[in-house]
């Protein structure tokens, strides 16, 4: 049974440009993602503190203007990693799934993405049909870290989202924690004016597309480096099948390419800690050249 306490979600930034976030249950808090700030804008999304033996990543079709479920037989690549992966969304918006040990980068000779890897669009004008990621976890009593080294000063979100005055039975199943991030370049729809300080930090009004029309949403700020833009974090919880199959995993979310053909469909790409195909994936581990005399295996 989910927790029934506040939720806090803290963000902290080391001097290395790393926000770490956190979430507090039933007056215990726990390690659950981090957020790398690259120098030309680009940055990272880890989740660290989850056990990691094998995972899934996947890429497949969506169309945004259909209610669907995704099913395995949708999917145009899938892959198992031993390794875990990062999701690496670059200022030209590239975006890819990386880490030590995992296939990725971009063929210097065919130009072709060697791992699993879309073409978003560049974060200075990002996808508005959806976040520009998403971290979603559950089970973190059972398999996330517990922090111990929290400044009980820092900076905190502490709505509680995943009530909404909803009935306690309904509270009940809603078993995991999404961490949505928008980024959002400066413009007149958000002009960094509208950036604000708070005891929880800055915090920022952001209006945003919901459909045909615009909303407001208060969202926590990460500023990226060198171009004018924000992450903008959304935090709920919710119910999902993984949460309640599944003890303890995550699931981190890309942001979507549009197809060519322009019909209203994009391609999406998600990590999936565990595996849920059982190994039927290929393998997307690096294996390092041997070489061997005369040539190379």
């Amino acid at each position: 049974m989910i927790s029934k306490a506040l939720i806090f979600i803290k963000y902290r930034m080391s001097g290395k440009g790393t926000f770490r976030i956190f979430a507090k249950e039933d007056g215990v808090t726990y390690k659950v993602s981090a957020i790398h700030l690259l120098n030309d804008g680009s940055f990272k999304v880890d989740v660290p503190y989850c056990p990691y033996e094998k995972g899934a990543i996947v890429k497949f079709p969506v169309r945004y203007a259909d209610v669907e479920e995704i099913h395995s037989d949708s999917f145009i690549k899938a892959a198992i990693s031993s390794a875990r992966p990062q999701l690496s969304i670059h200022a030209s918006g590239f975006v890819q799934f990386s880490g030590k040990g995992i296939i990725s980068g971009i063929d210097s000779i065919t130009g072709e993405i060697k791992g699993l890897g879309l073409q978003s669009k560049p974060l200075n004008r990002p996808v508005w049909s959806g976040p520009t990621f998403s971290i979603s976890c559950w089970g973190l009593k059972i398999g996330f870290k517990i922090a111990k080294d929290i400044d009980e000063k820092g900076i905190f979100y502490d709505k509680e989202m995943f009530k909404n005055g909803l009935p306690l039975e309904a509270i009940q199943c809603l078993n995991t924690l999404t961490i949505e991030g928008w980024v959002l370049p400066f413009s007149d729809l958000n002009p960094e004016s509208k950036i604000f300080s708070s005891d929880a930090g800055e915090m920022i009004l952001a209006s945003m597309p919901l459909g045909k029309n615009i909303v407001v949403r208060p969202m926590r700020v990460i500023r990226l480096k060198s171009i004018p833009c924000i992450i903008g974090l959304l935090p709920s919880y919710r119910f999902t099948d993984f949460g309640s199959r599944y003890e303890f995993g995550f699931i981190l979310s890309s942001p979507g390419e549009k197809s060519s053909a322009n019909d209203g469909t994009w391609y999406v790409m998600h990590a999936i800690c565990p595996d849920f195909g059982n190994g039927q994936y290929p393998s997307l581990n690096y294996v390092p050249e041997m070489k061997i005399q005369g040539g190379r295996i």
